[in-house]
């Protein structure tokens, strides 16, 4: 199975983990994503009673919508980047973007994560999701993701876009650091004793996965054109 590698990045004052890429400008893009073009003039995104676009604002007046590129991953490709407006999430209080949630639908997903390419479990039984996250180099201060994402990549239904759902579950409590033991499920989804990863530098930070938020707890995006 391919891998995604987590990378953390800046964006707008923010560590953003996994596969989402610092904004890049205000101009509008076409696509299907288009239905989020404001169709007031001068401006390329626009709120609604919970999302609100999120915009640098300039000395002079200006407003800088921000778009950022979200790296997503088609079947049997290395993934693309996919452009998309920023918007806050006045509910949930944080960041967001479309792409495509767990249930196959596309809704604006929280920007604060981390792309678990594990799949590593505490126990025997393979029930306690857990995820080994790099340690901060030293002297560094890496602030910890909200939320671990995994792809739903065993999907049988008909992707949306050509894209695997994404699912996303709270970071939970420590565990320790660079653990002797760990389990994983194999290609006959038999639970297995397991090399835990290990990186050079200063290591890994085990965390707990918490259950998995269902997708209906973010924003739909409905593809519309303008008439």
């Amino acid at each position: 199975m391919k891998l995604l590698r987590a990378v953390p990045v800046f964006l707008s004052g923010f560590v953003v983990y996994g596969i989402v890429a610092a904004a890049v400008g205000s101009a509008s893009v076409a696509g299907p994503l288009e239905v989020l073009a404001d169709p007031v003039a001068n401006a390329s995104a626009e709120s609604g009673a919970r999302l609100k676009a999120q915009y640098l604002a300039g000395a002079d007046g200006s407003k800088d919508y921000q778009l950022g590129l979200s790296y997503w991953v088609a079947p049997n490709t290395n993934g693309g980047d996919h452009p998309t407006h920023i918007y806050y999430d006045s509910q949930r209080m944080e960041q967001c973007s479309f792409a495509v949630a767990a249930d196959g639908a596309m809704r604006c997903l929280p920007l604060d994560f981390y792309v678990d390419n594990y799949a590593l479990y505490q126990d025997v039984a393979c029930a306690q999701r857990m995820v080994p996250i790099p340690a901060s180099q030293p002297g560094c201060n890496t602030p910890l993701p909200k939320y671990v994402t995994t792809l739903d990549t065993a999907t049988v239904c008909p992707l949306v876009q050509g894209y695997h759902p994404m699912h996303y579950h709270p970071l939970g409590v420590f565990l320790g650091p660079n653990l002797g033991t760990c389990y994983s499920k194999n290609f006959q989804n038999v639970c297995t004793l397991v090399s835990c990863p290990n990186n050079s530098g200063s290591g890994f930070a085990y965390y707990a996965v918490d259950a998995e938020i269902p997708a209906s707890s973010f924003v739909l995006g409905t593809p519309t054109v303008d008439p």
